[in-house]
């Protein structure tokens, strides 16, 4: 579970934003809507660990952020889809599957990769660098990554922006599919109305 209270973040003096308290429980998506500017990808960040020096709480899985030793993107708990594609630049994005190393996979993992792959049509670009995809290819690319591991906390900022109808249905059907598999707290933050079906949310 996830909980904020009293969750407040200043990039300067004269701007100070006040998020609204919420709860999101295992197995539940929360949609993040408000305009550009209002603070939803610093939010994920914040949820992160990315960035501090916030006021406020914000507890996970019963424990206040300031009790942990280390920030969640550093636990292996967090699962974050930027904006921005994060792939490694010097390595086939095979690698970021983790299909360089079959051995440190089960069968079960290899299955769920391999059925990734299929729905996101990416089994010509396995071998390519990310500079070599085009942006929807490599926002795809790194959802499989970050898809590929069970994560506690699923954090999506924008994941839908740079992709087309059909893999905009395939990302839906991989987030339920992993919603299923993995029962995480997941928050996403969506322009996107072709991303439906959430009626838990908050305006920010």
């Amino acid at each position: 579970m996830l909980e904020i209270r009293g969750l407040k973040y200043s990039y300067a003096k004269e701007r100070v934003i006040q998020y609204p308290e919420f709860m999101v429980s295992n197995g539940e998506i929360l949609r993040v809507n408000g305009p550009s500017g209002s603070g939803k990808s610093t939010l994920l960040q914040l949820l992160a660990g990315l960035i501090t020096g916030y006021s406020g709480d914000i507890f996970f899985a019963g424990r206040a952020y300031s009790d942990y030793k280390k920030p969640l993107f550093k636990s292996g708990k967090l699962g974050y889809v930027a904006q921005t594609p994060l792939l490694l630049k010097n390595m086939p994005i095979n690698f970021s599957f983790g299909l360089d190393n079959w051995k440190l996979k089960t069968s079960e993992d290899r299955e769920w990769i391999a059925e990734m792959i299929t729905i996101f049509k990416m089994e010509k670009e396995l071998n390519k660098y990310p500079d070599e995809l085009s942006l929807g290819q490599a926002m795809r690319a790194q959802i499989i990554s970050v898809f590929a591991n069970a994560h506690r906390l699923l954090l999506l900022d924008e994941p839908t922006a740079s992709l087309d109808d059909d893999n905009v249905e395939g990302f839906m059907q991989l987030l339920k599919l992993y919603q299923s598999k993995f029962n995480p707290v997941v928050v996403m933050v969506s322009h996107d109305n072709r991303v439906r079906g959430y009626s838990n949310s908050i305006e920010l």
